[in-house]
């Protein structure tokens, strides 16, 4: 939180560097709630897993992990891809680009984490319907271990996509 407050107030920056900036800073601010989710039931279970692991894959708990892990994933890979388009915009067009303001990146920026926390929704809501039970312990929905293949291809192909894009976009706008 310290890092969002200093970017609010810093007078150097402008005004959409500083809105990507704290987007980045919230996109990782989510990772830490899955890690803390799963400290929670960590110290909540403790020596006891083994007897306990499948009422925490049907648990609330593991199913919003779940959530929670595919929207930082969808969500960081097109913020990262809409970074590299607008530093790309920036530079090549550095006085007249609509990435320089405000009101246009808002509305992408809100458009991404929008639509990613829709997708990961609709993505955790399809698998707690078509199983009842995360199927994993760690609630990561990349791993596969009750060979369940439609809803983790779908999952997988989704995310590695937007995964992929990201990285190409960053060198290939950049070289």
């Amino acid at each position: 939180m310290i890092p969002i407050v200093w970017q609010t107030q810093s007078q150097e920056s402008s005004k959409t560097s500083v809105l990507t900036i704290i987007t980045i800073y919230c996109n990782d601010f989510l990772c830490g709630v899955y890690l803390g989710g799963i400290a929670v039931a960590d110290l909540s279970v403790g020596n006891n897993f083994l007897f306990q692991e499948n009422i925490w894959k049907y648990s609330v708990l593991c199913f919003s992990e779940v959530c929670i892990v595919l929207s930082f994933t969808m969500c960081s890979s097109m913020t990262l891809i809409f970074l590299a388009k607008s530093r790309l915009e920036i530079v090549k067009t550095p006085v007249d680009t609509q990435f320089k303001k405000i009101r246009f990146v808002t509305k992408w920026i809100l458009g991404l984490a929008i639509s990613s926390v829709f997708l990961a929704i609709s993505l955790t809501l399809i698998l707690k319907f078509t199983f009842g039970s995360a199927l994993i312990t760690l609630c990561l929905p990349f791993v596969d271990n009750a060979n369940s293949v439609v809803v983790m291809k779908v999952i997988i192909y989704m995310c590695s996509p937007l995964q992929f894009s990201a990285s190409t976009s960053i060198v290939i706008l950049h070289v």
